[in-house]
């Protein structure tokens, strides 16, 4: 029979509890058997004996007197009194006792039965996803410990189960991973990248030999996990193979620190980009000028450009361009050029009065130009040297699928010491779930077939 016993360890105060099988069973008359660890059993002294320097008896106060004692077996403590330091009365266990089976008292505080401390476990056993990296390496259990030691960490695997509704599947936290959930969720919900893998397609495009990409182990890995989200088959999943795979490839993840979630989205669409990339040799292409053409005609060559050494499924549904202008302060002249990007950073409005910011406000005041520092200084060929010019921005075109990433630091100069200080911007930002106009923000030609 199935119950929940104490740790071995564990303090009366702060109780830990594992679950146990009953091994073997007492009887009622037989002499107690020597308990290993487990919380002191409360006692009561014995009061007739009252003769002066004789030590008083003390006597178990258990339910009724009863004294009938169980064997419990404790997979989870199995192998910890050889890794963890064991209280005197437990340095000899009998002849029947191992460090994971041990007798306990029936009516006693060190057991209770199922569901009392954990939660039940369903009729159907969740099943292991292990990914093995090499052929040494054996298979990880869900929820296993390292060393087998209480306490010392654990690895969380995937479970299986019947998801809510296709897709809807929970993703396991690998120690402050949450940056990298919140962008694999938000990717695996955009239909056209995730019906791409999940259809196949992406093999035909893989490009092993681009050598700013990963070799297609990106694409193969980010293909994996999205095959595993809309199995049916699991209702957790562990991305830790998307997760390696991309810190094989930027060393700044591979750990279990916090993280920025657009830096990694950024860099997690760059390497699928790369390997998914269908231009299998780049050409040499110039920077076009845009100053003294029309912006159109200029758009356009630079799109022309830019697809001569980048098309891939991201190029197809998540960049877009701006305009740049930058004007010199000193000479006037002006610099105009048409850039790809495949996410828009919106600065947050400063005004401390607004406790409630519109993502129209955001997009209003990312149009506004800005004087560069000289942290930032703009080369100019005129004056021959860096200056702190005016660079405004404008959006040329959307894609079908736009990321929006809110500033949410703002950094200022103290005046007291000289350095720079940060300081984080909590204003709530409102944004329309459905129909976002961003047609007031385009500066490019709008196509009045397509919807707003």
């Amino acid at each position: 029979e199935e119950l929940e016993v104490r740790e071995v360890q564990s303090l009366v105060q702060r109780p830990k509890w594992f679950r146990g099988v009953v091994r073997k069973v007492a009887n009622e008359n037989d002499p107690p058997n020597e308990l290993f660890c487990g919380a002191e059993v409360e006692c009561l002294e014995d009061g007739s004996s009252h003769s002066r320097g004789k030590t008083k008896k003390k006597q178990q106060l258990l339910v009724l007197k009863r004294r009938r004692q169980v064997m419990v077996e404790v997979p989870q403590e199995r192998n910890m009194a050889q890794t963890a330091s064991i209280p005197t009365r437990a340095n000899a266990l009998a002849p029947e006792q191992t460090s994971s089976l041990r007798w306990v008292n029936l009516y006693g505080e060190e057991i209770c039965k199922c569901g009392t401390h954990l939660e039940l476990r369903n009729k159907s056993q969740p099943a292991t996803v292990s990914y093995t990296y090499g052929n040494r390496e054996a298979p990880v259990e869900v929820l296993k410990s390292f060393n087998n030691v209480h306490g010392a960490g654990f690895v969380r695997e995937s479970l299986r189960g019947v998801p809510p509704a296709p897709g809807a599947v929970g993703l396991q936290n690998l120690g402050n991973s949450c940056f990298l959930n919140s962008i694999a969720q938000c990717l695996n919900h955009t239909d056209p990248l995730t019906m791409y893998f999940l259809k196949g397609d992406y093999v035909n495009d893989l490009n092993r030999k681009n050598p700013l990409g990963s070799g297609g182990r990106v694409a193969i890995a980010y293909a994996s996990f999205l095959g595993e989200v809309w199995s049916g088959e699991f209702s957790i999943i562990a991305p830790r193979l998307l997760k390696q795979t991309v810190a094989s490839f930027a060393p700044q993840f591979n750990n279990v620190y916090q993280h920025d979630s657009q830096e990694f989205c950024q860099f997690l669409m760059d390497g699928i980009h790369e390997d998914l990339n269908r231009v299998k040799e780049k050409p040499y292409v110039e920077e076009l000028e845009g100053r003294g053409m029309e912006d159109e005609k200029a758009a356009i060559e630079s799109w022309r450009k830019h697809l001569l050494r980048h098309d891939s499924i991201i190029v197809d549904h998540f960049q877009g361009m701006h305009r740049s202008h930058v004007t010199c302060p000193s000479c006037g002249r002006e610099s105009i050029k048409f850039d790809v990007y495949s996410t828009i950073s919106l600065p947050i409005p400063p005004e401390k009065a607004i406790t409630e910011v519109r993502l129209e406000d955001c997009l209003e005041n990312f149009e506004i130009g800005e004087q560069l520092d000289e942290h930032n200084a703009w080369y100019c060929n005129s004056c021959k040297k860096h200056v702190c010019a005016l660079k405004m921005i404008a959006l040329w075109s959307v894609p079908d699928i736009l990321v929006f990433h809110l500033k949410r630091f703002q950094f200022d100069n103290c005046k007291k010491t000289g350095g720079v200080v940060r300081s984080k911007m909590e204003d709530k930002v409102d944004f329309p779930v459905e129909n976002l106009d961003m047609s007031p923000y385009i500066l490019g030609p709008l196509d009045k077939d397509c919807p707003p």
